[in-house]
């Protein structure tokens, strides 16, 4: 599977928050081919669901269990700031 990097205007539908916390590695997304259903362009997979998702980021359903989708590519976003480097104090 490939590394792919996009812009974040590619996907209006999802949140900064969510492309911020996906750039960060908390939750991932994923381009896909899923033969099912056409629509779904990405899948999203989060810390509780993984949902399918359209070429504008609205989601169209959670992904189904006996699912045959094919994934393509795992997405980060540009054209948003990265997310702050905490520095801890030391103990």
């Amino acid at each position: 599977m490939e590394n792919r990097t996009i812009p974040a205007s590619e996907l209006p539908q999802i949140s900064g928050l969510i492309k911020d916390v996906v750039n960060m590695g908390l939750w991932f997304l994923y381009g896909i081919r899923y033969e099912s259903n056409e629509n779904a362009k990405y899948a999203l997979a989060t810390d509780r669901n993984e949902y399918l998702l359209d070429k504008d980021g609205n989601i169209l359903s959670p992904v189904p269990k006996d699912n045959d989708i094919e994934y393509l590519s795992k997405i980060t976003f540009t054209g948003i700031p990265s997310a702050p480097t905490i520095n801890m104090p030391s103990i």
